[in-house]
């Protein structure tokens, strides 16, 4: 019995394991709860709240397509590596079983053989890690997904390069302020660090409210995706690497080293002009 089904409908009790429960007139003992967490092999709007054995299946869902046929091609498998063991030549050993069981116990019509026995070459098995569970989610959505982020980042650097030509301008028009703290003997390392500062935090602001946004959509994408489930709990967090990418970037931006070049050049422009003995303003 799932954890969620465990709380929700029985309150916790324990006396529900070793529990005896009538389904389709079959009766059906309940020999464990699943962890909080688990969702049996994938995640769906509508997670199962009971699992059993495959050899009863026939016995709860008789009129199902897929307990009509002998082949057990429509299961979806998923292997235990045992302690200490390595992915490297399993796929070979589970390749080399598949074309073997395609052309002998698969049940394969007569008509159909021949086809089967062309394409075996191509029947190949790779294996992936299903630690995350498995989703049809990435392959339908993450070609999507990825020509998003490309678009994320082109307006990324547009906004940059946006901010950096306000900054730029603003800096410029800063040229009788630079020149009068200048004239007071402000150095000129003492006005780049003025403006450096008043661009880091500028920076660190829009960083800032980017982290609020991406864990904001993020959780309206889940809302979304997972809203009207049962049971589900899906805890998306924010990614370490790409959130020190994104403050990497930001800083960058604030010392000008990077695509948002901010006020510090403006302010050095006004410093040049002043000094080359251009009339004060």
């Amino acid at each position: 019995m799932s954890y969620y089904a465990w709380q929700h409908d029985f309150g916790g009790d324990p006396s529900v394991v070793n529990a005896n429960f009538a389904f389709e007139g079959f009766a059906f003992k309940v020999v464990g709860i699943a962890p909080p967490g688990f969702y049996g092999d994938s995640i769906s709007t509508t997670p199962p709240a009971l699992w059993i054995p495959l050899q009863t299946e026939y016995l709860t869902d008789a009129d199902a397509s897929y307990n009509q046929v002998h082949s057990s091609a429509w299961l979806r498998l998923i292997g235990r590596l045992r302690p200490g063991a390595r992915l490297a030549g399993v796929s070979s050993e589970l390749t080399a079983f598949l074309q073997h069981w395609l052309v002998s116990d698969a049940d394969v019509d007569p008509i159909h053989l021949r086809e089967v026995e062309q394409t075996l070459p191509q029947q190949k098995i790779e294996i992936a890690s299903a630690a995350t569970g498995v989703s049809g989610i990435r392959d339908r959505f993450g070609n999507s997904l990825k020509i998003l982020l490309a678009v994320c980042i082109i307006v990324l650097l547009i906004g940059c390069a946006n901010v950096a030509n306000l900054l730029l301008a603003r800096g410029m028009t800063r040229r009788a302020e630079v020149s009068i703290m200048s004239a007071l003997g402000a150095s000129g390392a003492r006005l780049i660090q003025r403006a450096l500062t008043e661009s880091l935090v500028l920076a660190l602001l829009g960083g800032v409210v980017g982290v609020f946004l991406a864990v904001a959509g993020t959780n309206l994408m889940v809302l979304l995706a997972f809203g009207h489930a049962n049971g589900t709990s899906m805890h998306v967090g924010l990614s370490w690497p790409m959130l020190g990418f994104c403050a990497t970037v930001a800083l960058l931006s604030g010392t000008g080293t990077g695509p948002g070049a901010n006020g510090v050049w403006g302010s050095r422009a006004a410093i040049r002009i002043y000094r080359s003995g251009r009339p004060r303003q």
